[in-house]
């Protein structure tokens, strides 16, 4: 068997078994290749019933207009990579896809069509939503107990806060002394408030490590406890 059969012969085994859509359209956006598996997991569709016809069938109606845009930039020699977009199902659910594209082209040059990988990427975008809708309700409920959600980003060596405080958050660095640690921590510091108040605050801190062990950020909350240190002094007196 020729080298060339060898390679027909493997690019055919990976056409049929991968999960990742492989395509192919023509100048006109109909499909002229697709893999049977892919189809199958992505479409609920037979390669087959899909042959011919115009992507755009499949593409959620309010990201046609813009994913025919994308697509003729392609034709004009524009590769595309990591384009997100939305398709539907045979029974109508959205899957979300990140497409790559480049132009397809005969021996002399000239633009047939587009070819290119699509992966289904919706739960991931699914566990995004999620983990920002999280995040959202731990903010509100942060800022309904009068709390200051912050978050030290290691690699960049930058506290962030959710609700700027109207006073310096960690004037004599107590707060960046127990994050350097890297552990997880309780602290109860000194900070001068506007009309100069002093004001007392509470710390706490979590660690996030990755694989490796290694710290990559710090999230945690600090509260106002102003009001607890004021009767803790009077009954001292």
């Amino acid at each position: 068997m020729s080298g060339s059969e060898d390679e027909l012969r493997l690019y055919r085994t990976v056409l049929e078994t991968s999960g990742e859509l492989i395509w192919s359209f023509d100048r006109e956006g109909r499909w002229t290749s697709l893999n049977p598996l892919a189809a199958r997991r992505i479409y609920g569709r037979e390669a087959a019933e899909l042959l011919g016809r115009p992507f755009t069938e499949v593409v959620a109606r309010e990201l046609r207009e813009r994913d025919h845009a994308v697509f003729r930039r392609v034709l004009e020699g524009e590769p595309v990579f990591d384009h997100e977009t939305r398709h539907l199902r045979s029974d109508g659910a959205p899957v979300d896809l990140s497409f790559s594209a480049v132009p397809l082209r005969d021996a002399e040059g000239r633009v047939l069509g587009a070819a290119g990988t699509a992966r289904d990427i919706t739960e991931r975008k699914r566990a995004a939503a999620a983990l920002h809708e999280t995040v959202e309700k731990l903010r509100l409920a942060v800022e309904a107990a009068d709390l200051y959600y912050w978050e030290w980003d290691a690699e960049a060596e930058r506290l962030h806060w959710g609700r700027a405080p109207s006073f310096a958050p960690d004037p004599d660095g107590s707060l960046r002394a127990a994050i350097a640690r890297g552990e997880p921590f309780e602290i109860e510091y000194r900070v001068a408030a506007p009309e100069a108040r002093s004001q007392w605050l509470a710390a706490r801190g979590v660690p996030m490590s990755d694989a490796a062990g290694r710290v990559y950020r710090m999230i945690g909350v600090s509260q106002d406890i102003s009001a607890r240190k004021a009767r803790e002094e009077a009954v001292r007196f």
